[in-house]
């Protein structure tokens, strides 16, 4: 299944302009943390932590790689990793780098450290929050995202006869999604059945889906969709040489979270109260306070160094 949202009741169509955003700042602003988006395409999981955080740090938010919209799509963590370098280079151009992600946004942070220490930066901090490993998910479907993946996903939902015809006459996936956006109404899509016929927790991560618009909510399954399919395929070609942070949720954890240590130097581990929602939810507190714990002591090592 797969699990991200802390279920925050926004739209999930969710984008904005600035490809970072500052979630708090300090004045001095010598010390920042990064952090990346979850599955959904969402930073407001972390929103509550960002005010948590130990006071030193000036908290950065990197937001959705604008290529990852509406049609999904083929896209790798590398590709997407580099882009947001670039963006946290704006605001910081050399390491130490702080960098956390929850979910598959753990996936994006690790990769970033990765490509980072081949740059010659220096990584401070990576810390990844219930985030599973390389090779533990797979294919939502065998052929995603192509005519064959589309038409399974949502066809036999549609409930006129002459819209699905043409969809599954479709050659190409762009113009697939485009008849969706422009002639898929709620009146001819039984979205009761598309909601309960859902085995993988899509429609968990949409808040309000129930009355969500079909737009908003392909939307925002398409950008879980996307992200979960570049987390599939990706395995990271270098071991990372810093230390990563294992944050694991006590409640229904997951032991190959474990397995991280294949891909670094050191890995961490830490257990905090909650699950994987409730983690960055209703047991922040527990969260909240063994990050400032460990930051803490990195910062006291690297003043030390």
């Amino acid at each position: 299944m797969i699990e991200e949202t802390a279920m925050i009741d926004i739209n999930p169509r969710y984008h904005v302009k600035r490809k970072v955003i500052t979630l708090r700042k300090r004045k001095t602003d010598t010390k920042k943390i990064f952090i990346i988006h979850d599955g959904t395409g969402r930073l407001d999981s972390c929103f509550l932590l960002s005010e948590l955080i130990h006071n030193d740090f000036s908290i950065y938010g990197i937001t959705l790689n604008d290529d990852i919209r509406f049609v999904p799509k083929k896209i790798t963590i590398e590709d997407i990793a580099k882009k947001y370098i670039k963006e946290i280079k704006k605001i910081q151009p050399d390491g130490p780098y702080f960098l956390i992600g929850w979910c598959v946004g753990g996936n994006i942070a690790f990769q970033m450290a990765s490509q980072l220490e081949i740059m010659g930066n220096q990584i401070g901090f990576c810390g990844l929050f219930d985030t599973l490993p390389p090779k533990y998910f797979s294919q939502i479907h065998s052929k995603d995202f192509s005519i064959e993946s589309e038409t399974d996903f949502i066809c036999s939902f549609i409930t006129n006869k002459e819209l699905k015809d043409k969809l599954v006459d479709c050659n190409d996936v762009v113009k697939f999604w485009t008849i969706v956006r422009d002639e898929l109404t709620e009146e001819n899509f039984d979205k009761e059945l598309f909601i309960k016929m859902d085995k993988v927790g899509l429609c968990l991560n949409i808040p309000n889906i129930e009355n969500t618009l079909l737009y908003d909510m392909f939307y925002g399954i398409n950008i879980m969709r996307t992200l979960h399919d570049a987390r599939v395929f990706h395995i990271p070609e270098n071991k990372l040489q810093a230390t990563v942070h294992l944050f694991k949720a006590k409640e229904m954890s997951i032991d190959a979270i474990d397995e991280w240590s294949k891909y670094s130097n050191k890995a961490i581990k830490y257990e905090v109260d909650g699950d994987h929602y409730s983690m960055l939810g209703t047991h922040i507190n527990s969260l909240s306070s063994k990050l400032n714990e460990v930051l803490q002591n990195i910062l006291i090592d690297l003043n030390n160094n």
